[in-house]
């Protein structure tokens, strides 16, 4: 597709390929557990500020800004949160209701480190709603902005909003794993939804209307 054909969807093509490879040979809670080991008072600060990035409220100031550039990116940034908010928490929810995450999953005690003043939940971890809300979001705006020099910049924040997840002990490789591809789809499937609502004959003129570009 199209919108793929970028810095962006090549790294997310690259990270869905070494992913699922890593998937099949390392045990759910590896990658808990090595960041864990790992932790510093750096990473731990750092972490704890990427995180925000995949926070839902994310969407309200790019909707804002989307609507102001453009109504159709606007249109398609509303019809995409709504799809994110249905993907992580209906899932949630629904089918992987109860799933334990990283401090509730392991049968042998473990010594967590924690990082200060992060509320660490014990259940629901598949998906990861900020994973998925990173990846749609800045893809979103790579999308809007278009240019080489930043698709690579928006991808590697949507990344290490994921793994901060992991870090802070809120959920595994896998529930991040398809949370981007999730994210992903949220965003193709607002575009096509937006086009499908807009109509064909009328989708060149919207994409064009604007209250700053007339």
């Amino acid at each position: 597709m199209s919108y793929l054909k970028n810095p962006f969807g090549y790294g997310v093509f690259l990270f869905v390929l070494t992913g699922g490879i890593l998937l099949l040979v390392f045990d759910k809670g590896y990658f808990v557990l090595m960041l864990n080991d790992h932790h510093s008072p750096f990473w731990d600060s750092f972490f704890k500020i990427v995180t925000y990035f995949g926070d839902g409220i994310i969407f309200l100031p790019l909707f804002i800004g989307a609507f102001i550039y453009r109504y159709y990116y606007g249109m398609v940034t509303l019809v995409t949160s709504v799809l994110v908010l249905l993907f992580s928490q209906g899932l949630k929810k629904t089918f992987f209701s109860g799933w334990p995450r990283p401090t509730a999953y392991f049968d042998f005690p473990v010594e967590f480190n924690f990082v200060e003043n992060v509320e660490v939940h014990s259940a629901n971890t598949f998906p990861s709603g900020h994973t998925i809300t990173a990846f749609a979001a800045f893809f979103l705006i790579a999308l809007i902005i278009n240019r080489n020099s930043t698709y690579l910049l928006f991808f590697l924040t949507a990344l290490l909003a994921g793994v901060s997840r992991v870090y802070l002990l809120q959920h595994f490789f896998v529930d991040i794993y398809f949370g981007s591809i999730l994210g992903i789809l949220s965003v193709l499937l607002g575009i096509l939804i937006t086009n499908k609502i807009i109509g064909t004959d009328r989708l060149a003129t919207f994409k064009n209307r604007s209250i700053v570009f007339k």
